[in-house]
C-alpha cells in the first residue's frame, strides 16, 4: 500500500451523486494551499479538527451538505471579490523572491551519481549544446535539477490556480456533502 503522503492527489467524493458534481480530484500540492485558504479565510465555517484531518487525510473526512454549500459560497465570494486573485499574485511574488536551493540528489554537482542516478544512466548522458555551455561540461545530468546543481525552492510546489478554486467552489455547492479521501 502506498503511504497517503506519496499519493499526488486528493479525491473528493460527493455524498449526493445525483447532482452535477459526483467526484473531483485535486493535486495534493494544490489541495494543501486550497485547504489552508479555507482554514484561514473561513475559520468561522471549519472547526480545528476538520481542518487538521483535511490537510492530509489519513482516513476519510466527511462534510455535510450544509457545510459544503457554505464553503462553496464562501469561495465563490472570494473569487468574485478578487481575494483569490490577490492571494495568488502574492503567493507567486513570494515564490519569485525565494532563492534556488542546492539539489540534494546530486549534492549540487549537477550530476546525479547515487544508486538511482547510476541506474538511470545519468552520469553518462551527453548534454545538448546549450546546457553544456551553461554548466561547463559535456556529460552528466541530474533528473531533479536538470544538471544545474540547484533548483526552485520546494515551497513553490504548493500552489493553486484560479481554475482549481472555481472547480472546487462549484463542486462544493453542488455535491450534497462530500468525503475527502
Amino acid at each position: 500500500m502506498i503511504p497517503r503522503e506519496m499519493i499526488p492527489y486528493v479525491d473528493l467524493v460527493a455524498l449526493d451523486p445525483s447532482g452535477e458534481a459526483y467526484h473531483a480530484r485535486v493535486m495534493a500540492h494544490a489541495w494543501a494551499r486550497l485547504w489552508a485558504w479555507l482554514a484561514i479565510s473561513h475559520d468561522d465555517l471549519l472547526d480545528a479538527s476538520i481542518v487538521e484531518r483535511g490537510i492530509v487525510p489519513h482516513e476519510p473526512v466527511r462534510l455535510d451538505a450544509d457545510l459544503t454549500r457554505r464553503l462553496g459560497d464562501a469561495l465563490a465570494s472570494d473569487l468574485s471579490t478578487g481575494e483569490i486573485d490577490e492571494a495568488i499574485r502574492a503567493m507567486l511574488d513570494h515564490y519569485a523572491s525565494l532563492d534556488l536551493v542546492e539539489c540534494d540528489p546530486c549534492d549540487g554537482t549537477g550530476i546525479r551519481s547515487d544508486q538511482i542516478g547510476v541506474m538511470l544512466g545519468l552520469p553518462d548522458v551527453d548534454l545538448d549544446e546549450t546546457t553544456s555551455i551553461a554548466v561547463g561540461r559535456d556529460r552528466g545530468t541530474c533528473d531533479v535539477c536538470s544538471g544545474f546543481g540547484r533548483h526552485e525552492h520546494p515551497e513553490t510546489r504548493f500552489t493553486f490556480e484560479r481554475e482549481t478554486v472555481e472547480m472546487f467552489s462549484m463542486f462544493l455547492r453542488t455535491c450534497g456533502g462530500m468525503v475527502i479521501l
